[in-house]
């Protein structure tokens, strides 16, 4: 559980941060710190003995633009974060899902749970929105390799090929559409996450031109193995070949059109 002087962080930042709140001429009940499955943290004042969770008022956190936040924010953040991170190990501790309850008087209660389907649902979001990245990255190699068909006038979409065997990336080809001539490739690594801006005479080398950022690859892999093997096994069909459809100025269309296909010759 928190450490004792966690706690007391916990504690005065709630009874500090209220006394700059715009509403702290009245009474607050109690205050209560919400943790969701993003990851994002708000902190709910109950006034008036007010029980209802949906008239709480809330204190907006650091991740707001309009400039509120509570007293040692980022430390708070960093408490419930850590904490998180140290249950995650053993199932029957982990949460994602987690609210800390303070008193004026400075007694406090938790709770702790594990959503499910919240999680399968985040983990599809982030998935979706990996492929979304790869899409919108590969427009823009699109725009670097060929600038003369960004013409505005110019309308032409590419189609890209993301492949793995074993769960390691094999070149992302680009067709042009009824061009077979502006056909070229690049490993997925390359396209995604590159650290040297200018690789067009050496577009397709690989070891020469790119530097990996191997934590970066293996979050990719990551992405790859829990559509195929692991926790969102059976909502997508078994895959070592993913088509998708790019434009240089569109960037990635719909996951929706995504063509999922398991080729032996990459198994």
């Amino acid at each position: 559980m928190f450490k004792k002087e966690e706690i007391q962080v916990l504690v005065e930042s709630v009874t500090s941060s209220y006394l700059k709140y715009p509403l702290s001429e009245k009474k607050w009940f109690k205050a209560i710190y919400i943790m969701n499955i993003a990851g994002g943290l708000g902190l709910f004042y109950h006034l008036d003995d007010e029980n209802d969770i949906k008239k709480a008022q809330p204190l907006v956190t650091q991740r707001s633009s309009s400039g509120i936040g509570f007293d040692n924010d980022n430390l708070v953040i960093k408490i419930f974060t850590d904490y998180r991170k140290s249950c995650q190990s053993d199932p029957n501790l982990r949460w994602n899902k987690g609210t800390f309850t303070i008193y004026p008087n400075g007694e406090y209660e938790s709770s702790f749970i594990w959503d499910e389907a919240g999680h399968l649902g985040k983990l599809v979001r982030d998935v979706e929105s990996w492929f979304s990245y790869v899409g919108i990255k590969a427009g823009e190699r699109v725009e670097d390799k060929y600038p003369e068909l960004c013409n505005i006038d110019f309308n032409f979409s590419m189609e890209l090929i993301l492949s793995f065997t074993n769960g390691v990336s094999n070149p992302a080809l680009f067709m042009k559409k009824n061009q077979p001539e502006l056909t070229f490739s690049l490993y997925m690594e390359q396209l995604v996450h590159y650290i040297e801006n200018d690789y067009l005479e050496a577009f397709e080398e690989y070891a020469k031109i790119r530097k990996i950022d191997s934590e970066a690859v293996k979050k990719d892999t990551a992405y790859y193995l829990m559509m195929n093997e692991g926790e969102l096994k059976g909502r997508y069909p078994r895959w070592n070949v993913a088509r998708l459809t790019v434009g240089p100025q569109l960037g990635f269309l719909n996951f929706q059109d995504v063509i999922f296909e398991w080729r032996e010759d990459l198994a």
